[in-house]
């Protein structure tokens, strides 16, 4: 049996920022990118994804046409439609009962540095500037191998597609 490659896909800036909980916006993402979204529904579908607890509840609802894994501390936390774990390796435990491809790990900073030892590939969106934020991704630096690199351009912001390897 083949165990997963586990995932992580991410918008950040260039100085790693996710988020900004002081936006007015629920995510706290300081950006909106058409093309970026419709890459991650394409890249994700059909696949199970894990998620933080603040992440679920600012999407309000389990993303559609793939396994929500929610991962919290509390274990009688319920989460609609989807699957409740209280650790990393639960949740990774878990989506290898079912998966045989790939597991994205997809927010948010806490998740995304506790699952960085278990990680297999990158795939991130990097929005050409430095922003404020309160939350980060993690470093990186052992993700050297560039699988692909696509730089684009949508209302005014430049960022780039690039899937990295360890």
């Amino acid at each position: 049996m083949f165990s997963p490659i586990v995932t992580q896909i991410a918008i950040i800036s260039e100085n790693r920022v996710l988020a900004n909980t002081k936006l007015s916006n629920k995510s706290g993402i300081p950006w909106k990118i058409k093309n970026d979204l419709k890459r991650f529904k394409e890249i994700t579908s059909r696949h199970p994804v894990i998620m933080g607890r603040n992440t679920y509840e600012a999407m309000g609802k389990p993303l559609p046409n793939r396994t929500n894994i929610i991962i919290t501390h509390n274990p009688s936390y319920e989460a609609f439609g989807s699957v409740v774990a209280t650790s990393i390796q639960e949740a990774l435990d878990w989506a290898r009962t079912t998966e045989t491809e790939e597991v994205f790990i997809v927010g948010g900073g806490k998740i995304y540095t506790e699952a960085l030892p278990f990680t297999d590939r990158l795939y991130l969106t990097i929005v050409e500037e430095e922003c404020e934020g309160d939350i980060f991704f993690p470093e990186y630096k052992e993700f050297t191998n560039i699988l692909s690199q696509e730089f684009h351009q949508e209302e005014g912001l430049k960022y780039q597609f690039i899937n990295l390897s360890r």
